[in-house]
């Protein structure tokens, strides 16, 4: 008496199906802190980029004009809600000035009144505010957009390595100054 072999059924068993799910879930959890500190290094990097753009362009303009934007007048600022002004824009990019930090932040522009210890004097040095507040609206709270280690791997590139000291400097959890005169240091 020849006997039927059963039929196999096509579908996948709750087991299988559970070890694709497993092994998905893992390489999930693995890919991704990877792809955030991927996501992270671009902004940085973006960022770096940007302050070096922004940095050569006021240099330039201060050579061609003797002096930089906004000179003797103090308290200055462009956003990204207002154009470079107008002979700055030959130097840069104005998609560039007017666009957001990577991080979500602003660039502003100011034109500081500052004692200077060394001439025991005041006088006006160009800085670059690179703000770092989310500002909390409707009731959430406000919280810095970037932790202060990617200010410090900024200062890192960009200067001498310590957030009190030097070009790049760290006022505090939300705001970064980049002093763009060579002789203010």
């Amino acid at each position: 008496m020849k006997t039927i072999p059963k039929r196999r059924s096509q579908a996948f068993s709750t087991v299988e199906l559970m070890i694709v799910i497993a092994i998905i879930g893992t390489l999930a959890t693995l890919a991704i802190p990877s792809f955030a500190r991927a996501n992270m290094e671009s902004k940085l990097s973006r960022t770096k980029n940007d302050l070096r753009v922004l940095f050569d362009a006021f240099n330039l303009y201060a050579i061609e004009y003797g002096n930089y934007p906004g000179a003797g007048g103090g308290g200055n600022y462009y956003t990204e809600a207002q154009a470079a002004p107008a002979p700055l824009a030959e130097f840069l990019e104005e998609s560039r000035w007017e666009s957001k930090t990577p991080m979500g932040g602003h660039y502003f522009y100011y034109y500081v009144n500052v004692f200077d210890d060394t001439i025991s004097s005041y006088r006006f040095i160009p800085m670059l505010y690179i703000d770092n507040w989310n500002y909390g609206f409707f009731g959430w709270p406000s919280v810095p957009l970037a932790p202060t280690e990617w200010f410090q791997s900024l200062d890192d590139d960009l200067d001498d390595g310590d957030l009190t000291t030097g070009r790049f400097q760290m006022r505090n959890a939300v705001q970064a100054i980049y002093t763009l005169d060579d002789s203010a240091w």
